[in-house]
């Protein structure tokens, strides 16, 4: 899992093959934590809608005992707790995840990739 592609370069096809990649990981993927600005935009949507799905703070808490993985649906990717298959409720887009040291290149990439407009 060490490609080097600037996420630049990285077509929408190749995200999906990152991504696809990423989600046949057979563990758990270690969660770093949430962007500054992306917290505040997910706690907004949370505050503003409650009930409509997961409480990012309570998905964070889940991030953090549980892991993460990748899942695509309908040609989406998202973020899910480990032991969650709600995309519905419990999922956050790669875009929102923090870069860190210590974790895998191709998660970066996808979270890089993610940031990029289309």
């Amino acid at each position: 899992m060490n490609e080097k592609i600037p996420s630049s370069e990285l077509s929408p096809e190749r995200y999906i093959a990152l991504a696809e990649r990423l989600s046949e990981f057979p563990g758990i993927l270690r969660f770093f934590g949430i962007e500054e600005m992306g917290y505040k935009k997910l706690k907004a949507e949370s505050d503003e809608f409650p009930g409509y799905a997961t409480h990012i703070d309570t998905l964070i808490k889940r991030f953090e005992t549980e892991g993460i993985k990748i899942v695509i649906e309908r040609g989406k990717v998202f973020v899910l707790p480990f032991f969650s298959n709600d995309i519905e409720n419990d999922s956050i887009f790669p875009r929102f995840l923090k870069i860190s040291d210590g974790m895998g290149n191709e998660l970066k990439l996808l979270i890089r990739a993610g940031k990029q407009p289309s």
